[in-house]
């Protein structure tokens, strides 16, 4: 065998391994690196979705987080002030109050929810109502001071307007008559006058 054949098959040899080569490429790499590059797409994509459903979640943890607190102020606003004068309620609540410190609760005298006008604004009235409330009872000066403690710090908002404290006329001393006006708020509190069934029921049973 001559030189000139080993030549002609030494390129014979180079053209199959290169048409090889270049079957390999356009039939098994070019199509597997075509699918990797879908992959990669397909993962990226994959990513983003992950990190917007877990913002979105974040962002629903954090309005439940401010539902859920403004779910517990709202019902601690509607006991503060509740939508109804909701009378008997509140008696009741005094009562238990004035028991509580020693007091003999002797009157009380509920007024109609009013709108009050809001300082410094003519014609403007609040977004509340507000309901006078006058009220009696009897008892030691620390029984009173006691008492006054309890209707300060009563669930519900309370604000004392006009206090009268004097010596007993029908106890002797250290009993103490309290007159007082604490003023009662609603949210949505209609203007109707309170019934007479309502001031009966605020009579006090002792």
């Amino acid at each position: 065998m001559n030189s000139e054949t080993i030549r002609k098959r030494t390129l014979v040899l180079i053209f199959v391994a290169i048409a090889m080569l270049l079957l390999f490429f356009l039939l098994l790499w070019r199509p597997q690196m075509a699918r990797l590059d879908e992959l990669d797409k397909k993962i990226v994509q994959e990513e983003e979705r992950y990190k917007v459903a877990k913002s979105t979640l974040e962002r629903l943890k954090e309005v439940k987080k401010k539902a859920a607190a403004a779910e517990v102020e709202l019902v601690k606003i509607t006991k503060q002030m509740p939508p109804e004068p909701k009378l008997p309620e509140f008696i009741e609540e005094v009562q238990d109050m004035a028991n509580d410190a020693g007091v003999e609760f002797i009157m009380i005298r509920p007024g109609k929810p009013e709108k009050p006008e809001k300082p410094g604004e003519t014609n403007q009235v609040s977004e509340y109502n507000e309901m006078q409330i006058e009220a009696s009872a009897r008892g030691s000066y620390v029984a009173i001071i006691d008492f006054l403690r309890r209707i300060e710090k009563a669930p519900r908002a309370l604000k004392v307007t006009k206090i009268e404290v004097k010596l007993s006329d029908k106890k002797p001393y250290p009993d103490l008559d309290l007159n007082m006006t604490v003023s009662a708020f609603t949210m949505e509190g209609s203007k109707q006058a309170v019934s007479p069934s309502q001031v009966k029921s605020a009579s006090i049973k002792n």
